[in-house]
């Protein structure tokens, strides 16, 4: 027997309630106050539209929340309409409703004229339930898309080497790692920067074509966009998870706001990495390096304004030395590898020199520090790591000795000969050191940097007294006084051996490289003029005085090699009026000792190559490296410092004829 229906005042009370608390929960949602709008002089339109849009705002399921209720408004009420006028039960009407909502075919099967009226309205309002549901799912979609375009999502990795920041180096540095990882299958590299992450995924698409023809070599490269100041974007790619990590200086800022962000991300850093995570640092100013190392005393800090002048000066002396330092710092071709060797223990640092056949020994390794070019009476102890420059870790062994060994029999036979050939060779060599003395030089900077103090007080100790140093460049002559003594913690310029001459003009104009004239300090002249010919080295630089007045970064390689050209023209112009083998001779070795500073490898060792340029420094690659080499392995932070400073052992070109016998 069938149940008796429910009496027709229980689903107009259950529809009626249930459109009560629909009404009473958007207004709850909404916070609407009919009361509050009049007061405010506006009108419940206004009110609703501005809480609605707050709603939206604040909440991530609000859309999907309003959508719902809707639905079951639309169905409550066409559920009302059909209990009242048609007389159905509440839970036939209920799923008439809900068909006519979800199916718009549904109402082809109703024959009755007024409930077609209603199904037609309540098909209307399922249409317009569904076209907003579509369009909140497309718009959903959109934002997820979005989301992985802009880099908003978690990085799931392990182990991976992270790179907070990015500027030019950037992708230097990725390349080096590449080369690094590569015999380890690749890695994981993330770089986490407040730049756009289709702007980084573009620069490293367009670096992996020509003509950098950039390599991953079977790495990984993932890019998120955030802010390394803050601890939810560094948890974001995995801080904790990081084996290395690299703070870079941002190239578009200045040198003391860059410094006081890297210091800034270090701080942050400090409190979300593993004790046992590398960190290396980026700064611009060497006056700021104390205080990075009080925030992070174990950090690796690179100040790379005094690296890069040290090493433009150290080029300077020897034509070639950048392209040495690029391959023994980087981990394209020979790098210095650690390494214990129980075998060689109690062997002299003479005999460790001839024991490795396809390896150079230059340095150890212990408790009490590092030692580059020991004695060669050193005797390696047990807890010793030899450092060696080779092709790759496992590329070399200890050989047997055997040759190491003849060679002590020849000396032993030839002793006193030789003992008497060198008292010979040693007062021959006393003679014309006192016979021979350096003569004075002159050398021309092309061009200012921040940090050209230090580079001058680095030339200083090694050029022979009364050597002059011109300065020519576009900043006025009054003014050079107080950028040399600087602003930070140096002391006044204080020189011994050269004397600084001042000259204006702009470098890659011909006219002023033509004649040189030397002013004062209130900018007359002095009535010395010089040409391009007096000079015994020039150097030019990457101008940042150019840089601060307007031009471009980019723009710098491209006026260094616009001065490069103007010089080498100029040269031969001058030297074609003194006609001779001597004069080609001279042009062809002076040549040589033009120094050019270039910041982009990618876009000029090309055209370095085409214009038959040796004498060039690859500042930012070699600084790259020297982050690279830090990344993969932290000891090398000692033997960088000593190589990379103005005191200490450093690496330098001489001919193999000063080390042959005669005959």
């Amino acid at each position: 027997k069938d149940s008796d229906p429910l009496p027709p005042f229980v689903p107009l009370a259950s529809v009626v309630g249930l459109l009560s608390f629909q009404f009473v929960y958007f207004r709850r949602m909404l916070m609407l106050d009919v009361n509050k709008a009049s007061e405010a002089d506006s009108t419940f339109t206004e009110l609703l539209l501005y809480r609605l849009d707050y709603f939206l705002s604040s909440s991530p399921y609000a859309k999907l929340t309003l959508l719902l209720n809707i639905t079951i408004l639309a169905i409550l009420a066409g559920s009302l309409l059909l209990v009242l006028f048609q007389g159905e039960d509440f839970g036939t009407a209920l799923w008439e409703s809900w068909t006519f909502v979800a199916n718009p075919g549904t109402q082809a099967n109703v024959e009755n004229p007024s409930e077609r009226v209603i199904a037609l309205s309540i098909t209307v309002a399922g249409l317009l339930v569904f076209a907003v549901m579509i369009g909140i799912i497309t718009e959903t979609v959109s934002e997820k898309v979005d989301e992985f375009k802009k880099g908003k999502n978690r990085i799931l990795a392990r182990d991976h080497v992270l790179i907070l920041g990015f500027s030019e180096k950037c992708l230097d540095v990725i390349e080096q790692l590449a080369m690094a990882m590569e015999s380890e299958g690749g890695g994981e590299i993330v770089v986490l920067a407040d730049k756009p992450k289709e702007e980084m995924e573009e620069s490293l698409s367009k670096a992996m074509s020509d003509p950098w023809n950039l390599k991953l070599r079977g790495s990984q490269v993932s890019f998120r966009s955030g802010n390394p100041h803050y601890g939810s974007e560094l948890e974001k790619v995995r801080i904790e998870h990081a084996k290395s990590i690299l703070v870079l200086a941002g190239d578009e800022q200045d040198v003391s706001e860059a410094d006081s962000d890297a210091l800034r991300t270090v701080l942050a850093v400090r409190g979300k990495k593993k004790n046992t995570t590398n960190v290396v640092v980026e700064i611009q100013d060497v006056d700021n390096k104390e205080i990075v190392s009080l925030a992070s005393k174990e950090s690796k800090i690179l100040v790379v304004n005094d690296i890069v002048g040290q090493l433009m000066v150290c080029c300077s002396r020897d034509a070639g030395l950048a392209f040495v330092l690029e391959q023994v710092i980087g981990f394209e071709g020979s790098e210095i590898y650690f390494k214990k060797w129980p075998q060689l223990v109690n062997a002299s640092f003479r005999e460790v020199s001839f024991r490795f056949d396809d390896a150079i020994p230059i340095g150890v390794k212990n408790s009490r520090g590092l030692q580059l070019n020991p004695s060669p009476d050193y005797v390696i102890e047990e807890n010793d790591v030899i450092l060696s420059i080779a092709r790759d870790d496992d590329s070399y062994t200890p050989n047997n000795g055997t040759f190491f060994r003849q060679l002590q029999e020849k000396q032993q036979q030839k002793q006193q000969e030789q003992q008497q050939q060198l008292k010979q060779q040693q007062k021959s060599s006393s003679k014309k050191a006192n016979l021979v003395k350096k003569k004075p030089e002159r050398i021309l900077f092309c061009g200012w940097r921040r940090d050209l103090a230090d580079m001058i007080s680095h030339l200083d100790h090694i050029v022979p007294k009364g050597s002059e140093l011109w300065l020519l460049n576009s900043i006025p002559v009054y003014q050079r006084r107080g950028l040399l003594e600087d602003v930070g913690q140096r002391q006044n310029l204080k020189l011994d051996n050269l004397i600084v001459k001042h000259a204006y003009g702009n470098p890659t104009i011909r006219k002023d490289l033509t004649s040189i004239s030397c002013l004062d300090m209130f900018g007359d002249t002095t009535g010395q003029v010089v040409n391009v010919l007096h000079f015994d080295t020039i150097m030019v630089l990457a101008d940042e005085f150019a840089m601060r007045v307007g031009s471009s970064r980019k723009s710098a390689d491209g006026r260094s090699l616009a001065t490069f050209l103007l010089l080498r023209d100029l040269r031969r112009s001058l030297l074609a009026k003194r006609p001779g083998i001597l004069s080609r001779f001279l042009e062809e070795e002076r040549t040589e000792r033009i120094i050019c500073e270039m910041l982009h490898a990618s876009s000029s060792r090309m055209l370095l190559r085409e214009l038959d340029c040796r004498g060039y420094v690859m500042s930012n690659r070699i600084v790259s490296s020297a982050m690279g080499q830090l990344l993969m392995n932290g000891a090398m932070n000692d033997v960088l410092a000593e190589l990379l400073s103005p005191t200490g052992n450093e690496f330098s070109i001489k001919s193999v004829l000063e080390y042959m016998e005669e005959g």
